[in-house]
């Protein structure tokens, strides 16, 4: 399968995995009771599509053809859109992971055990919740993991868009 295809395919499959990590976190802002258990694909996703990134950049390493050694890709310029929205990702990660667990999730994550729901520290129960109580834990939780998937998926997003560019500027040179 020629390089460029596998691009495209993987350059797809993360502008979903930004779609849906966007989706599943702005869902955690209303009463949609999102269980972690059930968005599990979105973390897992990120990470072999990071690993694939890596194997992509790593073989091009011994490409003889300069055109295919996506690696140079970081000394060449994004576009500042994609720089614009980084930054705003990136502010935005680090804002959501202190506010949510710090905040919302009151530095602690909800625990189950015979069918009753509880806020675990150090072992012991300090809180029993009730069902709400806990869907809103675990959506806190969901919360927590999504913005940490919009990070990944985005970054991922912006290194295979380079890389399409150097693509298509290769292309044009060689016509």
């Amino acid at each position: 399968m020629n390089i460029g295809i596998k691009i495209n395919i993987l350059f797809w499959a993360t502008t979903i995995g930004v779609i849906s990590s966007v989706l599943v976190h702005l869902c955690t802002f209303f009463d949609l009771n999102i269980i972690l258990a059930k968005v599990q694909f979105l973390h897992f996703g990120a990470i072999i599509i990071w690993l694939l990134i890596i194997v992509i950049i790593v073989k091009s390493l011994d490409k003889k053809n300069s055109k295919d050694k996506y690696w140079q890709l970081f000394k060449t310029d994004f576009p500042k859109w994609v720089i614009f929205l980084g930054v705003i990702v990136l502010f935005y990660t680090v804002f959501n992971f202190l506010y949510t667990y710090s905040y919302l999730c009151e530095g602690n994550l909800s625990g189950q055990i015979g069918g009753k729901f509880f806020l675990p520290q150090n072992g012991e129960v300090i809180k029993n919740l009730s069902n709400s109580e806990y869907l809103k834990h675990e959506s806190c939780f969901v919360r927590f993991f999504s913005g940490h998937w919009i990070f990944f998926y985005f970054f991922a997003w912006a290194v295979l868009f380079r890389i399409k560019c150097v693509i298509r500027d290769g292309d044009k040179k060689t016509d």
